[in-house]
């Protein structure tokens, strides 16, 4: 103060918007995360509307009616020729696909591939030899000698039938472990079973797979949106109890 004594009520009120500050930035960052989660996610909100709440209650209790039908039937399974080595190839913009768990399998970058190998269209799926199954969004290259399979579809799946797909193969091999000793090879792939929502007349309901998947999305985001509340609600309980 002007008497030489701290100002303990200027020190209060600079604690006070420093904690008020703190909290918007929260809030601002919930905002701009969701939206951009909505963005990727292709949806425009995550509240489920009532039609939605339906089918997922239908899907939960078992009365969607459920068929079998093998990977084969319903995919083209290719494997990669030639010899792509990331370090033998030169740098560019078309990833470059091999075994992995990250990075969807990306594991680098090519201008081209070795002049043998096939570049694969997107919106295809990558399964290789340890199980890991995912869609790639962009058209690639990938490895050779049968560490790669490629999943290409036999009908016109969009993108949110792909991505059930993924989700349902991933399950299916995710019960075996797979690696060197026993890979996943397109033999067994093709013969894998999946068990899929059908229409009456026994044929694969694909639209809904695809509302499945666009009801999961919604969930997802709903999650993360109720995760960012709570850590605002708990900030401002701590803030206003200090």
């Amino acid at each position: 103060k002007e008497d030489g004594t701290p100002d303990y009520e200027w020190m209060d009120q600079y604690i006070s918007q420093i904690k008020k500050d703190y909290i918007t930035l929260l809030k601002q960052k919930k905002e701009s995360t969701i939206s951009a989660s909505l963005k990727v996610a292709n949806i425009d909100s995550y509240i489920l509307k009532e039609e939605e709440k339906l089918f997922l209650d239908k899907w939960r209790n078992g009365s969607v009616q459920m068929g079998e039908f093998l990977v084969g039937d319903l995919f083209e399974i290719k494997l990669s020729k030639g010899d792509n080595k990331l370090s033998e190839l030169q740098k560019g913009s078309i990833p470059l696909v091999s075994a992995g768990e990250k990075n969807q399998g990306i594991v680098g970058y090519i201008d081209n591939g070795d002049g043998i190998s096939e570049k694969f269209n997107k919106n295809t799926i990558t399964a290789d030899m340890f199980g890991n199954v995912f869609l790639q969004s962009k058209d690639y290259y990938a490895v050779s000698h049968g560490r790669i399979n490629i999943l290409i579809p036999k009908h016109d799946f969009n993108i949110n039938m792909l991505l059930y797909f993924v989700s349902i193969i991933s399950k299916c091999v995710g019960n075996n472990r797979y690696g060197f000793s026993q890979m996943l090879t397109s033999r067994k792939l093709k013969e894998i079973t999946l068990t899929l929502p059908i229409k009456e007349d026994g044929t694969p309901d694909y639209e809904a797979m695809e509302k499945y998947i666009l009801i999961m999305k919604k969930i997802a985001v709903k999650k993360l949106n109720q995760k960012y509340n709570d850590t605002i609600s708990k900030t401002e309980e701590v803030a206003n109890n200090h």
